[in-house]
């Protein structure tokens, strides 16, 4: 089996990809780190708030796609020729994100040189609903991610009331794909990451008459804990033909964490 986790717009890559194949994904699981839900307004977002940041990371985009398109000096002209525009006339911030863009990304795949076009591009880019996943999919989001604003996280935390195969966890701490825990901070991500498709892995692998589906119900609250296991022979027919994850509840979490202190100090 293959799994994937993507981090920032890598995991908006792959939410794209398991989100158009649906069943048909070569995936068998995967987690995604801090993706906004829409390419156009995230970037526009950030080009707003963050200007300093949307420089950089643009700088950065533009050195991978230096050397990956042959036609960049020619872009490259454009841009300079776009630089001479007064500041009160230009549609959006010298050297960011959606910038490059407009300039770059948007005449590349046909769409013209303009705000407008940049738009139309980055539309044209973004991800069916997750009601087409068909696989298991952790979606990981922080309130306190300075990419994303709330009301995007708010919209991708969402994303488990149209599809049954999506999980989404949102903290208030950390920030952009990092999670810090401990006295001596280490991103759980990763072993976050870890567990969860260790979980789907070997749910899928188990017979269908030994799956039980203990998901909350269509139109509940979403419970934000780590998947385990769990399999009982008293579920219906329906139930066993299922392939999904059981929550533990934070009474469980509590004694399980009460059983390991008390272990620790004998």
């Amino acid at each position: 089996p293959i799994c994937g986790m993507g981090l920032s717009t890598g995991a908006g890559q792959i939410r794209n990809y398991v989100n158009v194949r649906g069943g048909r994904s070569k995936l068998s699981a995967a987690v995604l780190a801090d993706a906004a839900p829409s390419w156009g307004p995230a970037m526009e977002s950030l080009d707003k708030r963050c200007p300093l940041v949307s420089t950089a990371l643009a700088c950065a985009v533009r050195s991978s796609y230096e050397k990956c398109h042959r036609d960049f000096s020619e872009s490259v002209n454009a841009q300079k020729e776009a630089a001479i525009v007064p500041p009160g006339l230009r549609e959006c911030i010298l050297g960011g994100m959606v910038e490059f863009v407009k300039d770059h990304m948007a005449p590349t795949h046909g769409f013209e040189n303009s705000l407008e076009g940049a738009r139309a591009y980055m539309a044209s880019c973004q991800p069916p609903l997750a009601s087409n996943c068909a696989v298991p999919v952790l979606e990981l989001l922080t309130y306190n991610d300075f990419l994303m604003t709330a009301d995007h996280v708010q919209v991708v935390e969402r994303f488990w009331e149209v599809s049954p195969h999506v999980v989404t966890a949102v903290t208030r701490q950390g920030t952009h794909v990092i999670r810090w825990e401990g006295l001596y901070p280490r991103c759980w991500m990763g072993k976050v990451g870890r567990e969860f498709l260790q979980a789907a892995l070997n749910v899928a692998a188990q017979p269908p008459s030994e799956v039980v589906d203990s998901s909350p119900a269509h139109g509940s609250k979403n419970m934000h804990f780590r998947p385990r296991l769990e399999s009982s022979d008293s579920g219906s027919a329906d139930d066993s033909k299922a392939t999904r994850l059981a929550f533990q509840s934070p009474m469980r979490l509590r004694q399980r964490l009460a059983a390991f202190r008390e272990r620790r100090r004998q």
